[in-house]
């Protein structure tokens, strides 16, 4: 209980944010908080900002703090990847119905070929929400099918049919140019993993990295974590 909710925690990062950039004079670009939704983020940099003009900080100084949600920090990374600007990604991002409508696509050929010998009348969330999970663990699609066993319980042929679908749809996806929310962490990952220049490029712009919430982390969040604070492991959750 020395953590529970109303103890502080926030409280703490927020003055630990204030006390780096007042009093040891640290570059507010140096360093990075990270939180899970966007109204935490936004009333922790309303705190650290309120504290620090009280410091006698100029807004003009503290426009390069970072104080943002895991999407918003996996979707900086993808576009500056990308080279383009915020509402170009917003634009390729697919969720809710458009994603429902592109996995239908896919699954419509299949439910009407009785050949394939399974039926396929499965909900378009399910699948798309093991699809998610796999990510979240950083499993590739042509590897998913002992995850979807193991993990989700999808038993027999199903499984199967579960890892085609992550392939088809991941390479839809990459035909059509198109990215989905898990993508947001998912990709950054798998760069930080395969391109020595992207990992090199993260992991020297934060110095201080802090983290709220840490709790809620899955697998991929928190390796994207260990990622960016490597090599001096300077973070505090």
């Amino acid at each position: 209980f020395i953590a529970a909710a109303g103890t502080g925690k926030t409280s703490i990062l927020v003055q630990r944010l204030v006390r780096l950039v007042a009093d040891e004079g640290i570059s507010p670009e140096s360093i990075l908080c990270v939180t899970f939704t966007r109204a935490a983020a936004d009333e922790m940099e309303k705190r650290a900002l309120k504290a620090l003009k009280a410091r006698g900080m100029a807004a003009k100084d503290l426009k390069s703090l970072r104080i943002v949600t895991f999407h918003g920090l996996g979707h900086q990374m993808l576009r500056e990847k990308l080279q383009c600007k915020p509402q170009e990604l917003n634009q390729r991002l697919v969720s809710g119905e458009p994603r429902q409508w592109l996995a239908e696509d896919i699954l419509r050929p299949w439910r009407s070929d009785r050949t394939r010998g399974m039926n396929w009348e499965v909900e378009i969330q399910d699948v798309l929400r093991a699809v998610d999970r796999a990510k979240e663990a950083m499993v590739k699609p042509e590897q998913s099918m002992t995850f979807f066993r193991s993990e989700m319980g999808i038993q027999g042929e199903l499984a199967e049919r579960y890892q085609e679908f992550f392939v088809r749809y991941e390479q839809t996806k990459q035909k059509e140019k198109l990215y989905d929310l898990s993508d947001l962490i998912y990709v950054p990952l798998l760069l930080l993993e395969s391109s020595p220049k992207f990992r090199k490029t993260w992991q020297e712009r934060y110095h201080y990295l802090q983290v709220d919430e840490t709790q809620d982390t899955n697998p991929s969040q928190y390796k994207l974590i260990q990622y960016l604070a490597a090599p001096q492991h300077n973070v505090v959750v």
